[in-house]
């Protein structure tokens, strides 16, 4: 019997929900909209792939494009997007390419209920960083959160991932002050070719969750989750593990320019290890953004910690913590910088090592006209691990960046 079918046919019906929420589209009714945006540049990169060993210093030339097509309807947003990425490094190190597609689906069941749903599929290989894709954000737009790096522990083993992926949340508000909502998610992660050594192990990981929120006041809710989630291996039952994770959550607005939101609670994991047995464990988990936002400029910081799936010797706990300031310098120039740190712990499963990541960026970009505007972009990464010498990545790039269809 295949152990993993109660769990892939949970998947296929978190992605048939998700499904028939975007395909439940009036297009009668609709506003369709198309854009695209397509990045060409160059620069210069050292050990991109964060080998060990030796490296060298090689010119790279980036090609990227980003379609992206919204259908609008009174009570429903529909969105496809995509991103299709390919780097040309001209000494050693082999050409990188990566590619994603989402859809998403949002309407507005009633007054107070609403359903969203969204799937995906994304191939990139694991700790392949390149600051070409640092692109800053107008703060006009909202805060922007740094990257976190979701499986640092195959840092440096230049494996490929291939990530299937799918999510619907319900929620609904009982009252102007009480909300609450259900979701279902489920990931896929598979690994196309194996390399040798890299004991890659591909994964399905289910979470379920359910949230309540209540507003005490203009300035601050209070509320509560539960969610529980499953890792299931294919190779052998050895890391499966089984997490449930309650948390106390707070949203607060301190001023009209700084907000504060975070989650607290205890993630209590079970781990099968080699024969069968069970290993039980606790680990703090939770969240914290904090955003301070002025009209030319906002800083944010963001911290997370939680028992996450990894496709090197299993489940292991990792905290993250990021820092991001964006600024608008004129109408016609925006500057970012973020640096972020994360730690994965030693797995549950077995003895092994903790691995630590971090890595830092910053970028420029001036709109030279309605469509088309040139950026520059630099950034550093390293993955540290004991007994394993891997080296820093540093790079720059420089390019154009050019706005079609729609302008967003």
């Amino acid at each position: 019997m295949d152990r993993q079918a109660p769990l892939r046919n949970t998947y296929a019906l978190v992605c048939a929900t998700a499904l028939w929420q975007i395909l439940a589209i009036a297009p009668a009714q609709a506003e369709t909209t198309y854009s695209a945006v397509v990045s060409a540049g160059g620069g210069f990169s050292t050990n991109p792939y964060q080998n060990s060993g030796k490296t060298i210093t090689t010119p790279s030339v980036t090609l990227s494009v980003n379609p992206t097509m919204v259908v609008r309807e009174a009570t429903s947003t529909f969105r496809l997007s995509g991103t299709v990425t390919h780097v040309e490094y001209l000494r050693r190190y082999k050409a990188s390419d990566s590619a994603s597609v989402t859809a998403s689906y949002d309407r507005q069941l009633s007054e107070r209920t609403s359903l969203s749903g969204v799937v995906g599929f994304s191939t990139s290989i694991l700790g392949n960083y390149d600051s070409f894709e640092l692109q800053p954000v107008d703060p006009g737009t909202g805060p922007v959160l740094p990257p976190i790096v979701d499986d640092i522990a195959q840092n440096g083993t230049r494996q490929r991932r291939n990530s299937f992926s799918g999510s619907t949340r319900l929620m609904h508000s009982f009252s102007e002050r009480d909300q609450v909502s259900v979701e279902v998610s489920g990931v896929l992660s598979r690994y196309p070719n194996p390399r040798v050594g890299t004991s890659a192990n591909e994964y399905d990981h289910f979470n379920s969750a359910v949230a309540y929120s209540r507003v005490i006041n203009d300035r601050l809710s209070l509320g509560a989750s539960f969610s529980a989630s499953r890792a299931n291996y294919l190779r052998s039952a050895f890391g499966d593990s089984t997490t449930f994770s309650p948390q106390a959550t707070a949203q607060f607005r301190l001023s009209s320019r700084v907000t504060l939101s975070g989650a607290l609670g205890l993630s209590h994991t079970r781990t099968t290890l080699l024969g069968g047995t069970k290993d039980r464990s606790n680990a703090l988990s939770g969240s914290l953004n904090g955003c301070y936002k002025l009209e030319r400029s906002n800083i944010c910081l963001t911290a997370s910690r939680a028992a996450l799936p990894s496709s090197f010797n299993g489940t292991r706990t990792q905290t993250s913590f990021g820092l991001t300031l964006n600024q608008r310098i004129d109408d016609r120039t925006v500057a970012s910088g973020w640096v972020n740190y994360s730690r994965a712990s030693q797995p549950f499963a077995i003895t092994s090592r903790t691995v630590d990541f971090v890595s830092t960026g910053a970028s420029i970009s001036r709109r030279l006209s309605e469509r088309l505007s040139a950026f520059v972009s630099t950034g550093f990464a390293d993955t540290y691990q004991s007994g394993t010498n891997r080296r820093a990545t540093i790079q720059a790039n420089a390019g154009l960046r050019l706005a079609l269809g729609v302008l967003r």
